[in-house]
């Protein structure tokens, strides 16, 4: 009953444990291997209790006749059994549990960030490319970029308008041209530039997403916006910003 009651309070331990750790702002990866860890603590908790309790039980068997006498043998150390096969086994189950349980959640882990690498274009790591911001003016309209990121699929370049005028613009055709290399177009269901409306007196922030990347050794692009629209007559119909970017 003992032995019962704390193997019992062992495991609720255990699970408490994990939840509250587990309930952290952490990574998937990071509660995987919490889950892994505490898990691994009770069951080696519950083979020291099984052995505590064996070790406690008494071998009680029946009442044996007196034997006739035997020649003395020589002494021999008794060997001691069974502590070093539990511990291998303990150790076995560690190394397989912990090393297969690191291994499931790193791959879950790359094969999670593929699919959304494939699934959304702006996923993954990003790398600066623009050397400096730059501004060009045009009439009552200003564009300035602050950002040029790469991701693995992406080029994500971060774009404020402000336009002085009679009415808004609307800026949203653009492309990136890279010299020596295809023009990059626009994917307007990703990132957060949409129509690229920029109100009178106001101004419009957002990032402009490019189907593909930018070689390393491209020091300079042009992001171009072909087409703008405006009731104001005064406002440009188009607007080209040329970007020096750093190389490697």
């Amino acid at each position: 009953m003992f032995w019962a009651m704390v193997s019992y309070l062992v495991t609720t331990l255990g699970t408490v444990l994990t939840n509250y750790l587990t309930s952290a702002n952490i990574t998937p990866l990071q509660g995987t291997l919490i889950s892994t860890g505490v898990g691994l603590v009770v069951v080696l908790i519950g083979v020291l209790i099984d052995q505590a309790k064996q070790g406690g039980v008494k071998q009680v068997g029946a009442q044996q006749l007196p034997l006739p006498p035997q020649p003395e043998q020589p002494y021999r150390q008794p060997r001691q059994r069974g502590t070093m096969s539990w511990v291998a086994a303990v150790l076995v189950i560690l190394l397989l549990c912990g090393g297969g349980g690191l291994a499931v959640a790193y791959g879950a882990q790359w094969v999670g960030s593929k699919v959304l690498g494939f699934v959304d274009p702006t996923h993954g790591p990003k790398t600066q490319r623009l050397a400096s911001s730059v501004t060009k003016k045009s009439g009552g309209l200003t564009v300035t970029v602050s950002s040029v990121e790469l991701t693995e699929r992406a080029t994500l370049i971060t774009v404020t308008a402000t336009y002085v005028g009679k009415a808004s613009v609307t800026m949203p055709t653009c492309q990136l041209t890279v010299p020596g290399a295809n023009s990059l177009q626009h994917l307007p269901l990703d990132g957060d530039w949409e129509e690229g409306t920029v109100p009178v007196g106001g101004e419009r922030t957002g990032v402009i997403v490019f189907d593909g990347v930018i070689g390393p050794k491209v020091s300079k692009v042009t992001l171009a916006f072909t087409q703008i629209f405006s009731q104001d007559f005064d406002a440009p119909r188009n607007i080209a910003v040329d970007l020096v970017l750093t190389t490697s």
